[in-house]
């Protein structure tokens, strides 16, 4: 099991419910990434004028992946001490710990996070859905970023790949359509 990166264009929105039984839609539901959903219609079925599969990648991959990003990004490292194991807040501390760089986006102060992928950073590896206004954000991100993943990526070129794959998607899904998570 893993991430899978699927990216729709040019999506409509059906009302009609009857449709959806027959037709080849996809249905969206918000989840706990409310901004990342944006003016979707939580349950809404939408037809598209393509779709297409960009990316893939495991989970536990996608987490270190996710860290290098930020690294990209420009996330410093929050330094957090290898937690003991009976500490109360060990699970947290333990992923900060692999993953400071991450570690510092979750670990800015106020309640809202703002930056380059945080949106990505900060959304399920496993489902969800990104609008197309976000799409555009990130799009922008990995434009902006390319030449620093192409140097900082080019010894794990998987990281890499998924990079120009992500990068890719959210081009595909800013066109007035948006990138599933599955």
């Amino acid at each position: 099991m893993g991430l899978d990166v699927r990216a729709f264009k040019n999506v409509k929105l059906i009302s009609d419910p009857k449709i959806s039984e027959t037709e080849d839609l996809t249905q969206v539901y918000r989840g706990p990434f409310v901004e990342q959903f944006g003016d979707l219609k939580d349950g809404g079925y939408y037809d598209c004028e393509d779709d297409r599969w960009f990316c893939r990648m495991s989970y536990g991959r996608y987490s270190y992946f996710r860290n290098e990003l930020a690294k990209v990004g420009g996330w410093p490292e929050y330094k957090v001490d290898k937690p003991e194991y009976n500490d109360p807040d060990y699970e947290n501390k333990s992923h900060y710990n692999r993953h400071p760089n991450v570690a510092a986006i979750y670990n800015q102060p106020g309640n809202e996070v703002f930056g380059p992928f945080v949106e990505v950073i900060c959304f399920s590896d496993c489902e969800g859905f990104i609008c197309a206004d976000i799409c555009k954000k990130l799009y922008q991100d990995f434009v902006e970023h390319q030449a620093k993943a192409d140097e900082s990526l080019k010894e794990t070129l998987g990281f890499l790949k998924m990079y120009n794959g992500l990068r890719d998607a959210f081009e595909f899904g800013a066109n007035n359509g948006f990138v599933q998570y599955t």
